[in-house]
């Protein structure tokens, strides 16, 4: 190591920003052992009471109406969801562009013609 340069002690003791110093550390703080205990036998308390009745309903509710939300979306083809798939699927030839023909459509989608932004695929 070259004294003044990048990886030696006095660089970084010069340049080095306060708080990003190593190996100074603070004494650890007093835990008293009463409140460790008490912590311990509320979760095993916890633990053994389980779920209350609410708890269980509310998961199995969470549960019914995922699988119900999960079952909508698998119903609808994949033409239906992404309609532009349809020229591919055809086999249409596709436009090939530059980059910076992709890079002046960055508009919203939706918006004015000519600025939508490319499906990359």
């Amino acid at each position: 190591k070259i004294p003044g340069r990048f990886p030696s002690k006095t660089w970084m003791e010069f340049y080095m920003r306060p708080e990003a110093h190593m190996g100074e550390q603070g004494p650890e703080p007093e835990v008293d052992p009463r409140t460790l205990e008490m912590q311990e036998l509320r979760a095993e308390l916890r633990r053994l009471r389980g779920p209350t009745d609410e708890e269980i309903e509310a998961a199995k509710a969470g549960a019914s109406h995922a699988k119900a939300a999960a079952g909508e979306a698998s119903k609808s083809s994949e033409e239906a969801r992404f309609p532009r798939l349809k020229g591919v699927r055809e086999g249409k030839q596709l436009a090939v562009f530059t980059r910076t023909e992709v890079a002046k459509h960055n508009g919203a989608p939706g918006g004015p013609p000519g600025t939508e932004p490319y499906m990359i695929l």
